[in-house]
Formats: C-alpha cells, sequence, structure tokens
C-alpha cells in the first residue's frame, strides 16, 4: 500500500483538500530536496554551483527553453534573478490555490501587472498597437500604469468603461482589442463584473478571431479563498501578495497564474521577470509560503466573519448613506456575488472588504465627515488602523478619494463611482465587538 509520501499529484487531489494542501504543497517537489526538513528552508544564496562546464551550459540552456514556453519539469539553478528554490516553492502553492496550473512571483502587486500587460499587448508589422479595455474603477496605481505608460509612453490604446453592464463588454470590443482588464471586487467600491459572463462573450467573439482576446482579472480583493476567476474562464490572474496572501503586513510580492494552455505566455513573463529585475525576494517568497498562504483560509474565515458583522453594523447606522458589502442583502449584485464568489469548499464568500459612505447631501459635505471619522479612528481607536493597504490580520481604514486613488482625475472618480467622502474598510481578526465599539466612537454624531 502507497504511503501518503508516495502519492502522485492526481492522487492528491482527490486524497486531500485545497486548505491542506496550501500547507503542505506537492507530495514531491523538484524544486528543492528538503526530505529532512519539517519546514522549507530559507535559501540565502544569489547564485547557485555547477558541478562541471557542462552542467553550467546545460542550465542556461534549459532556461533558455522554459522562457521559451517549453515545459521543462526539472531544471537546475542558476542566480535568483532567474529562479530560486523559495520561490519556486511558493509558485507551486499559489497554482493550487488558484486551481491553475502555472503561477509566477514578482516583487510586488504592480510589477505583476506591469510584466502581464508588457507581454500581452504587442505591436503588429504594420504599426498598430493592440488594444486594452478596462473596466472601471481600477487602484490608483493601475491607473497610473495604464494612464501615464501603457496610453503616454508606449502609445497603447486603452479604453475604459462599466463591463458590469449585460452587455457591457460587447458594446465595447473593437477589432483591436487584445486584453480585457477587470477587478472584481473592484478597488474600493466593491462593484463586480460577472467573471463567467465575460468569458462566455469573449469565447463565441474568439472563434471568430484569429488572434483571441485575453481576460485578466485582479483578485487581489477577493483572494484565491474567496474567488478563483481560473475556474470561471478568465486566462489570467494577478494579485498582491502583499494582501491577504500575504497576511501580515511584514512582506511585498505579487503573481500570475494561469492555465497550462498559455504556457508561451509564460514563458514571456519569464524572459521578462529576468530582463527587468522584478524578482521577488527569497526571504518574502520564505515568509508568504510559510506564514502567509498556509494561513489564508484561517485568516479569511475570521476576516470575513467580522466583515459580515461590521456591514450590518453600517447599514443601519443612521449617520452611514452608503455600504458596498458583497454579503449584504442590500448589495446591488448580490446575484452575481453568490455565483462566483465561493470558498474551496463551495459556501459564498463575500470577503473582508467594505466601501462606505457618510450619509450626506453634498460631496464636500461627505468628505468633511469621512475626514473628522478617520482623524477620530487615528487619535482614538485601539483596534482600527488608519493605513492604506489591506488583507492583513490587523483592521485597516483609508480615504480613496485623497489616498490610494488621489492620483485619479475627477472624471476617472466619478465614472468609477469613487465618492469624495468614500471610506474603504479592510476588516481584520480582532474582536468583533471591539471593532463595533471602535467604529462608534468614529461615527457618533
Amino acid at each position: 500500500m502507497k504511503t501518503v509520501r508516495q502519492k502522485t499529484a492526481k492522487q492528491l487531489e482527490e486524497y486531500y483538500s485545497i486548505e491542506s494542501r496550501l500547507i503542505y504543497g506537492k507530495n514531491v517537489s523538484q524544486r528543492w530536496d528538503f526530505k529532512r526538513h519539517v519546514i522549507p528552508p530559507i535559501s540565502a544564496s544569489t547564485n547557485f554551483r555547477f558541478c562541471s562546464a557542462e552542467e553550467g551550459t546545460a542550465a542556461f540552456a534549459d532556461f533558455a527553453q522554459r522562457a521559451a514556453g517549453q515545459d521543462k519539469k526539472e531544471f537546475r539553478y542558476i542566480y535568483d534573478r532567474l529562479d530560486e528554490p523559495n520561490k519556486n516553492l511558493l509558485e507551486e502553492h499559489l497554482a493550487i490555490a488558484d486551481q491553475g496550473d502555472i503561477a509566477l512571483v514578482f516583487s510586488t502587486g504592480m510589477a505583476a501587472i506591469s510584466a502581464l500587460l508588457a507581454v500581452l499587448l504587442e505591436e503588429k508589422p504594420d504599426h498598430t498597437k493592440d488594444e486594452l479595455l478596462v473596466h472601471m474603477p481600477v487602484y490608483g496605481c493601475t491607473n497610473d500604469l495604464l494612464r501615464k505608460h501603457i496610453e503616454a509612453r508606449l502609445r497603447y490604446p486603452v479604453r475604459y468603461a462599466d463591463l458590469s453592464e449585460p452587455d457591457g463588454l460587447e458594446r465595447n470590443l473593437t477589432p483591436g482589442t487584445r486584453v480585457v482588464y477587470c477587478e472584481t471586487p473592484a478597488n474600493p467600491t466593491m462593484k463586480l463584473v460577472d467573471i463567467a459572463a465575460l468569458a462566455s462573450v469573449l469565447k463565441r467573439e474568439n472563434s471568430r478571431r484569429a488572434q483571441p482576446v485575453l481576460l485578466v482579472v485582479d483578485n487581489t480583493f477577493a483572494s484565491p479563498f474567496c474567488q478563483r476567476p481560473l475556474t470561471l474562464g478568465a486566462d489570467f490572474t494577478c494579485y498582491s501578495l502583499t494582501k491577504s496572501i500575504g497576511g501580515f503586513g511584514t512582506v511585498m510580492g505579487g503573481s500570475v497564474v494561469t492555465k497550462k494552455d498559455h504556457l508561451l505566455i509564460a514563458g514571456k513573463l519569464i524572459q521578462h521577470r529576468k530582463d527587468t529585475g522584478g524578482s521577488l525576494s527569497p526571504t518574502n517568497a520564505w515568509h508568504i509560503l510559510v506564514y502567509g498562504i498556509s494561513t489564508l483560509p484561517l485568516r479569511m474565515r475570521q476576516m470575513q466573519a467580522n466583515a459580515r458583522r461590521i456591514a450590518k453594523f453600517l447599514n443601519g447606522h443612521p449617520a452611514v448613506g452608503l455600504v458596498s458589502y458583497p454579503g449584504l442583502d442590500s448589495f446591488p449584485q448580490l446575484s452575481t456575488a453568490r455565483k462566483q464568489m465561493k470558498d474551496y469548499n463551495g459556501t459564498f464568500a463575500p470577503g473582508n472588504m467594505i466601501y462606505f459612505e457618510p450619509d450626506a447631501d453634498t460631496p464636500g459635505i461627505r468628505r468633511s465627515i469621512a475626514t473628522l471619522w478617520m482623524d477620530r479612528i487615528a487619535k482614538n481607536a485601539y483596534t482600527i488602523t488608519l493605513a492604506v493597504s489591506l488583507g492583513q490580520i490587523r483592521t485597516l481604514v483609508e480615504h480613496p478619494g485623497g489616498m490610494t486613488h488621489a492620483v485619479l482625475t475627477d472624471h476617472d472618480l466619478k465614472a468609477g463611482h469613487i465618492d469624495p467622502g468614500g471610506i474603504r474598510i479592510s476588516v481584520g481578526i480582532e474582536s468583533c465587538e471591539d471593532l463595533v465599539r471602535d467604529l462608534t466612537m468614529a461615527l457618533a454624531t
């Protein structure tokens, strides 16, 4: 009878849950021989030794084949920027978490997004350039990347639309569209797009095209615990590992996850990462691997349970005018949320992110009230921190219009339905009674 450690990858999928596999990873990994270690050791070497000149030559040839999109099961390590054991083990775990085949990690979430768009968008022989169709709103730094670099410097056409409407994608596709990009839930408004519906439209469209339109989803807000876009038809999923997957606010990282159908593009990403230097450090990879992704389900359950109670509290507070949270019965896109936001057991998983606005007649007054509330939190709250980022064990609150999305023009803020008084809260794992106590203090009239 085979032991657990002798089971094939297929048998592991059949025998054990994803939550257990996020702790143990693959049964046998070619990325590292750690048979005697309970916890993978941390690597602290920038370069790796060859036993002969022939082996060194073979190592570089193997890497070149991987960068050309060939599936190399075994390879030798050369240099940290190319590949390194901790990063590769983390990539295996991320592929499991997202139910994908290939994961690649980067120094930050923005490095991951930048790399993916760089390899997907191309200039044709006739000098026309691929078009990028973007669902609004998007994270402030992503907006800057699109406006100031993709459009202004590289001259790729970028179009912005509301893809949450039933015919939003079909109305906005053009013959030049190559990539459809969206955040769902969107940062910060929590607006959703129906991933399966977008994928269905693109499947029909791609049957008529020589070059397919690819769907990219930034899944940072939901995390792979709450939503796995690849299973819904997306081609690529992006993450800021700094957020829910890292979980503790101590390390930065980013990733792209995809299916084996896109092995060639994955190879281009490997080449791009090598050439531009956007590699994740071994130390950060080790922390995310050992502490972050292995505890993701545990943390997300508590954060989500707290978020549901906080959303109900805010929704019933007389000073609050709007609350956007996928777990509320009043959420406008509840049916879409219930369809695609599910944990590994198939249970509805609306996540831990909430967007809300003060109840006031004008944007200026709403902003003044929001500023007052956040100042009270900064000065007096114990369990809520005024700070950007999200997905940490600590509850974080911020003002998107003046902070994370301050780079957006008034037109973009309006198009993305980001109110000047809007507040974003990332709910942590504290005692929910304590969180309510601090919110009650902050929102007092």
